[in-house]
């Protein structure tokens, strides 16, 4: 919009001149005194957000008002949560043990939960089952294959755990290990069962989740 003789108003933003939590002096419309006619200028004239600030009395509410606008623009460009990566199998595994051998996997941003947006996969696991060795091995397979695309959340309980990692353990363990977990990417699970899982059968979910 164009302000004509100078009359800048609060409809500039949008603002609700009824909205009562702005103060009187901010809903009201105000007059900026205008510089002397220059004959080159046109009539009706577009100022920008700042000279606006720099020139009308409310100009530190104008100031706060850009600030916030550019912030809330930062905060919705912002990247994508990160994920999991560089996921390794740990190499002196006994599959046929139920001795303790460390952590199964190991990685980078290890202590991250569910994201939207990406098909998740959980697999939640103790360090001495060997029935959750070989469901490590298996996801650091799938892991290989669907890297970029499924966001892998790894739950060692044998570990402490992040906040994140926790609110899942409360929301989905069976008390049976191993267990895995596939939502789709608004976050619905898709599949959640104890025990091994084939890597064939969960690829497919995980292709349809992709879908």
């Amino acid at each position: 919009m164009a302000c004509r003789g100078g009359a800048i108003g609060t409809a500039f933003f949008g603002f609700d001149k009824d909205h009562t939590d702005w103060p009187e002096r901010v809903v009201q419309w105000h007059t900026i005194p205008q510089p002397e006619a220059r004959p080159e200028a046109p009539s009706d004239i577009f100022m920008c957000p700042q000279v606006l600030a720099d020139q009308a009395p409310w100009g530190d509410w104008m100031r706060k008002a850009i600030a916030l606008i550019v912030l809330a623009g930062a905060v919705l460009l912002s990247p994508a949560a990160p994920a999991a990566e560089d996921l390794q199998l740990n190499p002196h595994l006994h599959y046929g043990s139920n001795r303790p051998d460390g952590p199964l996997i190991t990685g980078s941003a290890m202590e991250l939960g569910l994201v939207n947006g990406k098909p998740n996969y959980v697999i939640i696991y103790a360090e001495r089952s060997f029935n959750c060795k070989r469901q490590a091995r298996r996801t650091v397979s799938l892991y290989q294959k669907y890297r970029g695309r499924v966001n892998f959340v790894i739950i060692d309980l044998d570990r402490k755990r992040s906040p994140a990692q926790q609110k899942i353990v409360r929301k989905y363990f069976k008390k049976y290990l191993p267990q895995v977990v596939v939502t789709d990417q608004q976050g619905s699970a898709v599949y959640n069962q104890s025990g091994e899982a084939d890597e064939r059968s969960i690829a497919g979910i995980l292709d349809a989740a992709l879908q």
